[in-house]
C-alpha cells in the first residue's frame, strides 16, 4: 500500500514494529479512502501523525482508526464517527478495570449480570468508551472518567459537555468492534474487509 514520503519518513523515526504498524495503517486508509473516491491513493489528503487522531480535507469524511494485536479497523463516515476494536478473548483484570473507570451506576449494572457475562460486558463498555473518546478527538487519560454507557449500550454521554452520542457493539469473528457517532441512524450496514 503505498503512504507518503513524509509519513515514510516518520516511520522509520518509529522503529520496526510502531513503523511497520504506522505504514500498514496509513497504507490501508489511504487505500479504502481511494477505491471510495476514485482517486490515486497518494492524492488523498491524509494527515494522520502518530498519537493523534487521522483526518481528512473538508469534503472527503470524517475517518476513525483501532488496532490490535491482530486486527486492524478504519471506520469512515460522512458524519463524526469514532471506532474501537479488541479481542473477545483479551486478557485482563476486569474487576479493576471496572473498579478503576467505571462509573457507580455502571458497576451497580454490571453486578446484576452472570459472573461469566460481566468481563465481557466491561470489555463492551471499555470499548464504547474509547470509541465515544475517539468521537470526541479526545483523550483517554483526561475523558474517559467522563463518559457514561447505558444499559444496552446504544448511547454514551459525557457528563460535563453533555454530549450524547449513538454507540454499537458488533459481534465479529474473534473481535468486538464499537462504533460511536452522532447520527441516530440505527441501521448501520459496516462493510468489513478482512484480509
Amino acid at each position: 500500500m503505498p503512504i507518503s514520503l513524509e509519513e515514510e519518513k516518520i516511520a522509520e523515526q518509529l522503529g520496526p514494529q510502531k513503523g511497520n504498524l504506522f505504514r500498514l495503517s496509513r497504507g490501508y486508509i489511504r487505500k479504502a479512502i481511494s477505491d471510495l473516491y476514485q482517486l490515486p491513493a497518494l492524492e488523498i489528503p491524509l494527515k494522520a501523525l502518530p498519537g493523534k487522531p487521522p483526518l481528512l480535507d473538508d469534503g472527503f469524511g470524517c475517518i476513525s482508526m483501532s488496532h490490535c494485536k491482530d486486527g486492524l479497523l478504519i471506520g469512515w463516515s460522512s458524519n463524526k464517527i469514532g471506532i474501537d476494536i479488541e479481542r473477545k478473548d483479551r486478557a485482563f483484570n476486569a474487576q479493576r478495570l471496572s473498579r478503576k473507570y467505571l462509573a457507580q451506576q455502571e458497576r451497580s449494572s454490571i453486578s446484576q449480570l452472570h459472573l461469566s457475562e460481566q468481563k465481557n460486558s466491561i470489555l463492551k463498555m471499555w470499548l464504547i468508551k474509547e470509541a465515544a473518546i475517539k468521537w470526541q478527538r479526545g483523550k483517554i487519560s483526561s475523558d474517559l472518567r467522563y463518559w457514561r454507557c447505558n444499559d444496552t449500550k446504544s448511547k454514551a454521554y459525557h457528563i460535563l459537555n453533555k454530549n450524547i452520542i449513538h454507540t454499537s457493539i458488533i459481534d465479529y469473528e474473534k473481535w468486538y468492534i464499537a462504533i460511536a457517532t452522532d447520527s441516530a441512524k440505527t441501521n448501520w450496514k459496516p462493510i468489513l474487509c478482512i484480509e
